[in-house]
């Protein structure tokens, strides 16, 4: 349980690993700006007010972080758990990934640190995302504003949140390894009630050699103490062995989570204890022991049973409701997967902005057969929508020859 929690924790430490007490995030969306514009802008931004800009992305299941650092606000330390300041970039296919150069936690986690000049260079051209500003928060309501000013969208607009994520700590698996860990606890009860009662003439001799109650609970005890310091030891080496990078807190809530196993394994030995203590050599002569303390333990493991079959009912039947809906999103996810969805298209040449200010048509023309192209070659599907009022704007622009023709009044 513990691991699987560290792990959530990595997952977002992963994802949010640029995040500094300096650092404050931008949300750029419906740019008219191009790649090709703004890498010079923010290289400049960089060099000017000490800044590291950071793009997040995400390739399948690894994350990319696309970078134009500056050495007095790069995260060394969130990146690489070291303080040493070297050059990040030293050519532009450099690249930093989980495990040789980045520690994490586990080992399928998948992180990759890259120059944005690499990034737009063979990926996505598009400068919308989500960008991580690091640098002096003095400077910040100025980084703001000519940020703001570069990517033509207001100051609110740019620092208002347009994606959300959150990651759920108490999931499917560890439900899976609670529901795990009360059953063993559980077992671990019942085999303490069943170890004495099974060895009733073993603890008689015992007693009739002069042995105390706690002597006879060493002799009895002394194998499964001995399994258990052994399992917690060999689970200490597996850890330290698997995991290279230890995030800070994990190695106490593991001696804390066997400091727990070992007090259940105590309250157990005190349950073995009180029943040793009621075996007496009387009642072995007598050929029973006594009669409501095997009534009661029988209603104890009554209880127990019914009570950890409701649990593992319950949590079988949420297992099921959530196995169903996940199945269900990945066959939506799987039908269309395959699609690649442009919710705005647009063109930001300086010709293209002069046609916008003489309404020529050349723009709608331009894009029309750009649509057709998609639609013949690429198997693709548009929705072209506006709101038109011709009260307001047929009347205030000249209507171009290629979208109308001859209208007839009468």
């Amino acid at each position: 349980m513990v691991i699987n929690i560290y792990q959530t924790k990595d997952q977002d430490r992963i994802e949010k690993i640029e995040e500094t007490s300096d650092s404050f995030k931008i949300y750029v969306s419906d740019s008219p700006r191009i790649a090709d514009e703004t890498l010079p802008f923010f290289k400049h931004m960089a060099g000017k007010y000490g800044l590291t800009l950071i793009k997040t992305d995400y390739g399948g299941e690894t994350v990319i972080k696309s970078a134009v650092a500056s050495k007095d606000s790069f995260p060394y330390y969130e990146f690489f758990a070291q303080n040493r300041k070297f050059n990040l970039f030293p050519s532009k296919r450099t690249t930093y990934v989980q495990g040789r150069d980045i520690p994490v936690f586990w080992k399928s986690e998948r992180i990759r640190l890259q120059s944005l000049d690499k990034f737009w260079s063979k990926e996505d051209k598009s400068v919308n995302g989500v960008y991580t500003v690091i640098g002096n928060l003095k400077y910040r309501k100025t980084v703001v504003r000519k940020l703001a000013a570069f990517f033509k969208t207001s100051e609110k607009d740019l620092l208002t949140p347009k994606v959300f994520s959150k990651k759920e700590y108490f999931n499917r698996t560890l439900m899976i390894y609670l529901a795990l860990f009360l059953t063993l606890a559980v077992f671990t009860v019942l085999a303490t009630f069943s170890l004495p009662l099974t060895s009733v003439k073993q603890i008689g001799v015992y007693k009739l050699l002069g042995l105390s109650n706690l002597d006879v609970v060493g002799k009895l005890f002394t194998l499964p103490l001995a399994s258990l310091l052994g399992a917690s030891l060999l689970f200490d080496i597996g850890i330290r062995l698997f995991f290279a990078y230890w995030p800070a807190g994990f190695v106490k809530w593991v001696l804390i989570s066997q400091l727990i196993v070992v007090m259940i394994f105590a309250l157990c030995v005190l349950i073995a204890l009180a029943l040793i203590r009621s075996i007496r050599i009387i009642t072995l002569l007598k050929q029973g022991i006594n009669f409501n303390l095997g009534m009661a333990i029988t209603l104890v493991i009554k209880v127990a049973t019914v009570v950890l079959a409701t649990v593992l009912l319950i949590g079988g039947l949420m297992n099921i409701k959530e196995i169903n809906e996940k199945s269900r999103q990945h066959d939506q996810v799987t039908r269309l997967g395959s699609y690649l969805t442009a919710e705005r298209t647009s063109l930001v040449s300086a010709a293209a902005i002069r046609n916008d200010d003489v309404h020529n048509g050349k723009n709608e023309a331009k894009i029309g057969r750009f649509f057709n192209d998609l639609e013949k070659w690429g198997n693709a599907y548009f929705v072209s929508g506006s709101i038109t009022n011709p009260q307001r704007n047929l009347a205030r622009f000249k209507v171009s020859d290629s979208f109308t023709s001859r209208i007839a009044t009468r």
